[in-house]
């Protein structure tokens, strides 16, 4: 267990927050936050590889481009302040959403200090707890987030 809070520690420190994300406009399910469109609907838990086809098949506002975020991506949405610890109008109803990226994602200097996963690094993915403010990572076959998914704004 200290291992495991001591590598989120570790993932929050590394990752980039971008705390002057700005939500630009929120209609038709949609909000714009620092270049980013965002699906103001998430799924409900789900594994990792449904959570990545929840986007995949998404269409919201005319949109079939959605994606899984990036981690940092996830993490500029963090709010703690926020009810749910997510600025608005994200109102998800689970602690936490899934990422696209794998462990190994990560750059080699990372890689070194997380603890062994106990199966091939491909299969375990990064999500963000909003609750705690910490990045975490779960096996993808078990449901431990939530599809939040976005595209480039730029892409219309």
């Amino acid at each position: 267990m200290t291992r495991v809070l001591a590598a989120l520690l570790l993932v929050s420190t590394i990752l980039s927050s971008n705390s002057g994300a700005v939500a630009q406009e929120a209609s038709a399910g949609v909000v714009v936050v620092d270049g980013n469109m965002w699906a103001l609907e998430a799924s409900e838990p789900l594994p990792w590889s449904e959570a990545d086809e929840f986007c995949d098949t998404l269409e919201v506002a005319g949109f079939t481009d959605w994606r899984l975020p990036l981690l940092a991506e996830l993490e500029s949405l963090h709010d703690p302040e926020a009810e749910r610890s997510i600025r608005g109008p994200f109102d998800l109803d689970d602690c936490c959403a899934w990422s696209s990226m794998s462990l190994v994602d990560l750059e080699p200097g990372q890689k070194a200090n997380l603890p062994g996963p106990g199966g091939p690094p491909g299969g375990y993915y990064w999500g963000f707890l909003f609750r705690g403010g910490v990045a975490y990572y779960s096996n993808g076959r078990f449901p431990d987030g939530s599809a939040l998914c976005m595209r480039e704004a730029d892409d219309d």
